[in-house]
C-alpha cells in the first residue's frame, strides 16, 4: 500500500451531508503538509494552498482546500485506530 493510496482505506464516519472533501485528500494533505514543516491547522492550509496544483498530481481535490477549522474538525474526528 502506497503512502498515496493508503488514506482510502480508513473509513469515513461523518454523515453525507459533510462530506464536501473527501477523507483521502484531507489524510494526504495533513501528512503531506506536516512532512513538509507545518505546525497546526492554519500552516496545513497554507500549504494546502500554495501546493494544490502539486497536491492535484496525486489526489483529486476536487472542491480545493477547506479551511483551517474544516481540516482540523475533519483530523480530529478520527480514531487513532484508524491512522
Amino acid at each position: 500500500m502506497s503512502f498515496i493510496n493508503y488514506p482510502d482505506h480508513i473509513e469515513d464516519h461523518r454523515k453525507d451531508i459533510n462530506k464536501e472533501y473527501d477523507l483521502g485528500d484531507i489524510i494526504f494533505l495533513t501528512m503531506a503538509a506536516v512532512l513538509a514543516g507545518a505546525d497546526g491547522w492554519k500552516a496545513i492550509k497554507i500549504f494546502g494552498d500554495s501546493k494544490l496544483d502539486w497536491l492535484r498530481k496525486y489526489r483529486a481535490f476536487k472542491n480545493g482546500i477547506p479551511t483551517r477549522h474544516s481540516i482540523g474538525r475533519i483530523i480530529r474526528g478520527l480514531s487513532n485506530e484508524a491512522l
